[in-house]
């Protein structure tokens, strides 16, 4: 096991998770550049690289356009926590979770995952027809329940790149 750094620099900014001498090789690609480095040290709360990623590497040709972009979330949202969804929404969602479910259930890792899951957080045994009809039982008055109490909005957002704010 990695022994665990003890330094001031372990609780600065609010961390109170241990930090662990670890070097892991980082590289980091997109379409143009890549950047390559290794870990200082590691925590559940985040990595400490050898070195500075170049700025420029996250600006591209769509960084400009990183505004527009979160507005059209926001209009997103807004329309459903005013409109709801359509019943073809609907469908369309259970139908997705439907077929992630019996996909799941056919290898036996993602059903023991699910089974123990289930176990350990309810103590409940599941089965896939248990998990369908409980798919399948969702409705839009359900769904307006749920956003009329929690309705969807853009609580965190996280950049990386060159604009120094987002209004």
């Amino acid at each position: 096991m990695p022994k665990v750094t003890k330094n001031s620099d372990q609780f600065i900014e609010g961390r109170s998770s241990p930090r662990y001498d670890l070097r892991i090789k980082v590289i980091l690609s997109n379409k143009e550049k890549t950047f390559l480095s290794y870990t200082q040290n590691i925590s559940v709360s985040g990595v400490l690289l050898e070195d500075v990623i170049p700025v420029d590497f996250f600006q591209n040709e769509e960084s400009e356009h990183v505004v527009e972009n979160i507005a059209r979330f926001q209009k997103v949202f807004d329309d459903v926590n005013a409109n709801g969804i359509t019943a073809e929404e609907l469908e369309q969602a259970r139908n997705k979770a439907a077929s992630r479910i019996v996909l799941r259930g056919e290898r036996p890792m993602g059903r023991l995952s699910s089974l123990g899951g289930n176990w350990m957080y309810r103590a409940d045994y599941r089965s896939i027809a248990d998990d369908l009809k409980s798919i399948r039982s969702v409705t839009l008055s359900d769904v307006r329940a749920v956003l009329d109490r929690y309705p969807l909005a853009m609580t965190t957002t996280v950049g990386v790149g060159p604009l120094a704010e987002l209004k």
